[in-house]
């Protein structure tokens, strides 16, 4: 029977077509920082949707840790609409189920620390603008700056500091799209690594200063 907020309990084994798909779209409205994100994570559920509705946890197995990180990403979005979470939660744990062994930042990093050839590099980075939408701004603003990725996730991190403070002007300059890194030398002036000025579009600064949240604060805080 379903619960008292119309939702179903989650002892129950309730039917693809039980699921009203419609709404649990709606309820993803505006809770991720685009669009792309939001079908993503209604794809994935409504594909896997089985996992989570007919307790077929075990068939997880069979696919690679970064397809299951987002099956598992989409099945707790349905488990929330559904008002089963917790429960959601303690069955992954009872099968050893993992979101993934490193975040998504830290894959970011260990994967451009491994990189020879630069030809590798933007084709890397097409792929991770495709498959992770939320870091295709970030993406960008190191193909643009040309910052090495300790200083471009300083960087990005600052635009979204000092955004958030009115501040932004004091470190990008819109007059001719610059942002000027000399400004901030215990980030971007150190012994071996200097950053003194990148030319970076408006439109990609706008978009970075909306971010809610920064990456990694291991990234950001790392000495070199």
């Amino acid at each position: 029977m379903p619960s008292r907020n119309g939702r179903f309990a989650f002892s129950e084994e309730i039917s693809v077509k039980e699921v009203d798909w419609e709404d649990f779209e709606r309820d993803l409205e505006g809770k991720y920082q685009n669009e792309r994100t939001e079908r993503e994570r209604f794809n994935y559920a409504k594909k896997y949707s089985d996992v989570l509705l007919e307790d077929n946890y075990r068939k997880l197995f069979q696919f690679s840790e970064d397809k299951r990180s987002h099956i598992l990403r989409g099945l707790s979005a349905l488990a929330k609409y559904l008002g089963v979470y917790e429960d959601f939660k303690k069955k992954i744990k009872a099968y050893g189920l993992t979101w993934s062994g490193r975040n998504g930042d830290d894959r970011i990093i260990a994967r451009l620390t491994k990189v020879v050839d630069s030809n590798e590099v933007f084709e890397w980075i097409r792929q991770v603008k495709q498959a992770n939408p939320d870091f295709e701004d970030f993406m960008d603003l190191m193909a643009y700056s040309g910052l090495r990725l300790i200083e471009a996730v300083r960087c990005y991190n600052l635009i979204i500091g000092l955004a958030r403070e009115g501040r932004l002007s004091e470190y990008y300059k819109e007059e001719n799209c610059c942002l000027e890194h000399y400004k901030f030398k215990d980030l971007f002036i150190r012994s071996s690594k200097k950053a003194f000025i990148s030319f970076v579009p408006k439109e990609l600064v706008d978009r970075t200063a909306k971010k809610p949240k920064n990456l990694n604060s291991w990234a950001n805080s790392k000495q070199n």
